[in-house]
């Protein structure tokens, strides 16, 4: 009955990772060719894939507090996800940059919330049930890979599907979601002495361990989210489409799966901050291969293989 129990708890938070990600998948990669099939300039779409973060850092706090003082994640989560659903169409009617800049930022006001309170949400309940939450993630990665190499394929047939999609996968997520048991507030931290209280951000920065691990996230996130957010136009500059957004975005997060499957024994034997400072190295050798040109032509040729060999015609990329 333990085992049963166990399973089933394991099967519900694998999903609900694996909706996440769907939803994300749907909608993040392929923003840029997006923008960019409207016409608009390489420094605009910048400031619109800014927005997301910039209101993510605004309003995820609120979104949280609320969560924590209610001691209702789920039904929170629930919601942010309905009012994304009723947003997403509102990029049909934007075509120019000022629209298209309110309706991202109306719309991740909510959908930004979502990371931090389904992942804290399914930590806890994974924790609960003594469930290892890094295979629950590895749900997360293989969703995401799946659902953009369908979705780039989609999307070269009919792009005006993509934030329909966008709505459809958020309502499942919302219906997932609400099945789960609520954790409530995490061991009444509210209580816990040790807890800081009245010192807002500069609390988080307690030890030189917490301080490093912050500075390091900010530097990586800068090189790797610029390589994220402008694959989509580097694509349609190279006169390929979404479809080898799909197919990128599918290899790089597969590639997560044997780190995702070896991570505990990596971290024991290496420890976590020389495993960050080798993947900070390797994602700058990352950015001076593909920032110099060293492998653009090789790059074309790989992009245009692995398309060939997953899409249904032979003849899906210009020679």
């Amino acid at each position: 009955m333990h085992n049963a129990r166990t399973n089933a708890s394991m099967t519900s938070l694998f999903f609900a990772n694996v909706l996440y990600w769907v939803c994300a998948g749907v909608y993040s990669p392929f923003l840029s060719a997006h923008y960019t099939s409207l016409g608009l300039s390489a420094a605009q779409t910048g400031i619109l894939l800014a927005a997301t973060p910039v209101c993510a850092l605004a309003i995820q706090p609120l979104w949280s507090t609320i969560a924590d003082k209610l001691g209702r994640r789920r039904a929170v989560i629930v919601i942010l996800c309905l009012a994304a659903a009723v947003l997403a169409p509102l990029y049909y009617l934007a075509s120019t940059f000022v629209p298209v800049l309110l309706v991202t930022f109306a719309f991740s006001a909510f959908f930004s919330g979502l990371l931090p309170l389904s992942d804290s949400l399914v930590i806890e309940l994974a924790d609960r049930s003594g469930l290892d939450f890094s295979r629950i993630r590895m749900g997360g990665t293989i969703g995401y890979a799946i659902v953009v190499l369908i979705v780039g394929r989609l999307l070269d047939m009919a792009p005006q599907i993509q934030f329909a999609v966008v709505s459809a996968a958020l309502v499942v997520f919302a219906a997932h979601m609400w099945r789960l048991p609520e954790a409530g507030i995490r061991a009444n931290a509210a209580d816990d002495p040790k807890v800081s209280h009245g010192k807002g951000l500069l609390s988080l920065f307690t030890s030189n361990e917490i301080a490093f691990v912050l500075v390091f996230a900010f530097i990586s996130s800068a090189a790797i989210g610029f390589i994220g957010a402008f694959l989509g136009r580097y694509a349609v500059e190279l006169g390929e489409g979404q479809n080898l957004v799909g197919v990128l975005s599918a290899v790089s997060a597969a590639s997560e799966i044997p780190i995702l499957l070896v991570s505990s024994k990596l971290v024991r034997r290496f420890g976590e901050m020389n495993l960050l400072i080798f993947s900070c190295f390797m994602a700058a050798l990352r950015l001076v291969l593909v920032g110099t040109g060293i492998v653009r032509s090789r790059a074309q040729t790989w992009c245009k293989s692995v398309l060939r060999s997953v899409a249904a015609s032979p003849d899906v990329t210009p020679s």
